[in-house]
This record gives structure tokens, sequence and C-alpha cells, in this order.
């Protein structure tokens, strides 16, 4: 299961000036287009690891809300495992993200 520590909370922005807006980082990008191609499911711990995507970062797609991480079980081998699978959010989707079903391409947006 993926752990997250407690979150630091942001500086806020001096009044008279609008908050900075941050380009998606390429590695957010790739982690949120990964799980878009995994359809309902969404995509385990393992695959998330095993193409390149590390557990901050996953930690991270969580606590923004991108991402909701489920555990759960599966039956491998005559064993059964315990795995968490993580899913792209529909906030995601909200937020510039936006997932189109049927082609599985993901529009980017930058994040406020």
């Amino acid at each position: 299961m993926v752990y997250a520590p407690p979150r630091k909370p942001r500086p806020k922005p001096k009044p008279g000036r609008p908050a900075p807006r941050r380009a998606p980082q390429p590695t957010r990008r790739r982690a949120l287009e990964l799980l878009a191609s995994c359809g309902v499911e969404g995509c385990t711990e393992a695959v998330m690891l095993a193409n390149g995507v590390t557990v901050e970062q996953m930690v991270e797609l969580v606590r923004e809300g991108l991402a909701t991480a489920v555990p759960g079980r599966i039956k491998a081998g005559g064993q059964t495992l315990e795995v968490t699978r993580l899913r792209i959010t529909e906030v995601a989707g909200a937020r510039g993200d936006e997932v189109m079903s049927g082609q599985r391409r993901v529009a980017w947006a930058t994040y406020g």
C-alpha cells in the first residue's frame, strides 16, 4: 500500500500578486497518461513502478486528487497477493487533464 507522510503547506502568494502557475512535470504527465491508458480498473503499483513511476510520484498524484489508490487482492500462481491499484480521477479531467475515452489520449493544461 502507498504511504503518504503529512503534507507540507504551500506558501501563500503575496497580496496583490497572482499565484504562480506551474507547468505539468513530464514525469507527472507520463504517470497520468499511463493511468488513463489502464482503463476503469486502473494500474497496479507494480505496473507503475515497472514503467518508471516512483512511489513518491504516486503519492503526489493521490495527494493532489489526480488519482486514487485502492487496496485489493489478486490470485496468482495459487497465492493470494495484496496489491494497490491506482486510478485516474474525474477531478483530473476537470483540471485540464482531459481523458478522451475512445482514443485514450490526454490533452494537457497548466495546473493552478
